[in-house]
């Protein structure tokens, strides 16, 4: 099978109150797919991604540290996207939008 991966660190972080129902939102090109999200090592914060963007193929959120994101929490995930070459006319550039709320 013919697939690449390849990995894109994001930070998240809480300088304000606590936080509570965190999520970052993922939304990448048609075509990639992310396998793993995971936190960098050592962390206490926990990460759930799932199915709660209706069925949508090239967006994913992942709920962090349910139900409160800590005041002064600084945490780094590693986002393994795999992506299909034949599947979509890749150009040499790829934009993806990250969102926390």
């Amino acid at each position: 099978v013919n697939q690449a991966h390849f990995t894109v660190l994001v930070s998240l972080a809480n300088p304000g109150d606590d936080s509570f129902n965190t999520s970052i939102v993922l939304h990448y090109p048609e075509g990639l797919s992310l396998s793993k999200f995971d936190t960098v090592k050592p962390s206490r914060t926990r990460s759930s991604c799932g199915d709660r963007d209706s069925g949508a193929m090239n967006r994913t959120t992942c709920s962090i540290n349910l139900p409160v994101y800590r005041s002064g929490t600084t945490t780094q995930f590693l986002a393994t996207f795999r992506m299909a070459k034949w599947d979509y006319d890749w150009s040499d550039r790829m934009e993806m939008m990250i969102t926390a709320n």
